[in-house]
């Protein structure tokens, strides 16, 4: 999404510079692109050139992350379970030899 054209009136002769704030909204951002212009026809095409299909990848990227996350979340639950089931069959066996030992 492009943010919102902002013109300024009356700019003051002489600027030479332009400083850009940037925060890292959450861990792992990359901004790698700047484009300043006042054409905005020509900034949608940029974007649509470079960020719609840099965009694609990382989606794609991340996507396999989350996946790869998932299946190792899955087999963990899975491992879990099956402790709790060998827990289980232990308990039973303790509480069968003991009811054996009490006849």
């Amino acid at each position: 999404k492009l943010w919102s054209q902002r013109r300024v009136r009356d700019r003051p002769q002489g600027i030479k510079f332009n400083g850009i704030k940037i925060w890292q909204v959450k861990s792992g951002s990359i901004i790698d692109n700047i484009l300043e212009t006042d054409a905005e026809d020509f900034a949608r095409n940029v974007a649509k050139e470079t960020y719609e299909e840099s965009a694609k990848g990382e989606k794609e990227k991340k996507e396999a992350k989350d996946e790869v996350e998932r299946k190792k979340r899955e087999e963990e639950r899975k491992a879990r379970e099956a402790q709790d089931e060998d827990a289980e069959a232990d308990e039973e066996e303790e509480d069968e030899k003991e009811d054996n030992e009490r006849e």
